[in-house]
Formats: structure tokens, sequence, C-alpha cells
């Protein structure tokens, strides 16, 4: 069953910004089960933001061209999990390179460190 769309509202920037965070997050999605442009992928995303997976199919093909702002909230809520959840991931992989005893000054090390950094980057400008 398809969420209520309760507000409408002109969000053209929002929408924008929803579209993009949509495609990225089909983007990781399709990486992840090697499927790009899958049904099963639009799925997959959908159950995770709340969203039909013909509203996510529609955002990510340009479809909907007036977002709601529930839709917008879901969207930027869903990317903010996803993000939180990778900068945990991302830490507790830092922990274990660095209780192995991997040198700090190393690449990996670096671009870890690098990758938490983006992340959070990423969440802070969804909170604005």
């Amino acid at each position: 069953m398809c969420p209520m769309d309760l507000e409408k509202r002109d969000v053209t920037a929002d929408s924008t910004l929803a579209r993009d965070w949509t495609v990225d997050a089909v983007r990781r999605e399709s990486a992840r089960v090697q499927h790009h442009g899958s049904p099963k992928v639009w799925r997959r995303v959908a159950e995770r933001l709340g969203l039909c997976s013909g509203t996510v199919e529609g955002i990510v093909r340009g479809r909907r061209k007036d977002l709601t702002m529930t839709t917008f909230e879901r969207v930027r809520v869903g990317v903010i999990r996803e993000l939180e959840a990778e900068i945990a991931r991302l830490n507790a992989e830092l922990a274990v390179a660095r209780a192995s005893g991997l040198d700090a000054r190393s690449a990996e090390m670096a671009k870890a460190e690098a990758a938490v950094a983006a992340a959070r980057a990423a969440i802070e400008e969804a909170l604005k």
C-alpha cells in the first residue's frame, strides 16, 4: 500500500536534492546486489525509505517532478540512516585495523578516515 502524500508544495530545489539522494541510494543498492535498474533494487530501496517502489522508480527516472514534503522527508531520513550505518561500519573497520597494528599513516587508513569524514559531511548537508 502506498503512503498518502499529505502535503503539497513547490519544492523544486528539494525535489532535485531528493532525486540525487534517491539515485545514489539506488546505485549503492545496485552495486550490492549486482542488478542495475531492476524492480528488485527499487523495491529494496523503497522499503528502506518507506515509499512505494513505483515512487522510487519515478523519482529515479525523473517522472516525479513535484515531490511532497512527506516524500522528501522520507528520502532525507532514509539517507541519513544509511549514512549513519556506513559511518558505524567504517568506524568498526578502523578500530579493527588499528587493533591489528596497521600503520596509521598508511594509505588504507587515510582512505577509510576520508570516507568517514565524507559520510559525516553528507549527513550535515542532509540535516540542513
